[in-house]
């Protein structure tokens, strides 16, 4: 067996094996999407995008985040955009999570409170008024805050260029703020 082969195994089983333990969020923000079409451009802008989260923390820096955003795109939420997300985060400086230790009756948990973190993320887009489908990538830089032992807030500045039919393009910046609690 070529040994790329044996490592890309060796890695496979030590992230599977591990006991993994998926936490679930909700977040509130501020969008600014601008849209370049043929027909010309448009900037919309609101604090309206409501995205459920369910993270999955794994070796010990690293964190996947499905997700699902939906937007209300008018001041009277007359149209809407919604869409999957996907995001891979990366903790610098601390782990993703609390270290829980224990041994018999004595148990210890290390937490840093703030938690920095950056992101690469794939975005995929619907909006109901244009009928129209964007797919594209992001990039994420945010933070989680330690509140307790399995609560935490979350806040972060996400940036995304995507693209549609017809040489469509559409850039967005997100800023949002929510909780995720450990399961």
């Amino acid at each position: 067996m070529d040994r790329r082969w044996l490592k890309v195994a060796v890695l496979a089983v030590s992230l599977f094996s591990a006991p993994l333990r998926a936490e679930i969020g909700a977040t509130l923000g501020y969008f600014n999407i601008k849209s370049t079409t043929s027909a010309g451009d448009t900037n919309l802008a609101n604090l309206g995008h409501f995205r459920l989260v369910y993270e999955i923390p794994f070796m010990n820096r690293f964190s996947v985040k499905p997700s699902y955003s939906l937007y209300l795109l008018g001041i009277d939420s007359s149209d809407i955009g919604y869409g999957f997300d996907l995001e891979f985060n990366y903790y610098p400086f601390t782990f993703n999570r609390p270290m829980k230790l224990g041994q018999n009756s004595l148990n210890f948990m290390s937490a840093e409170k703030l938690r920095p973190f950056v992101g690469l993320s794939f975005h995929q887009r619907q909006y109901q008024s244009i009928q129209s489908n964007y797919a594209g990538i992001g990039i994420t830089f945010g933070a989680q805050y330690q509140y307790s032992r399995e609560f935490r807030f979350v806040s972060g500045l996400t940036v995304i260029s995507m693209k549609g039919p017809l040489d469509s393009a559409l850039s967005e910046q997100q800023l949002y703020f929510g909780t995720i609690i450990e399961l």
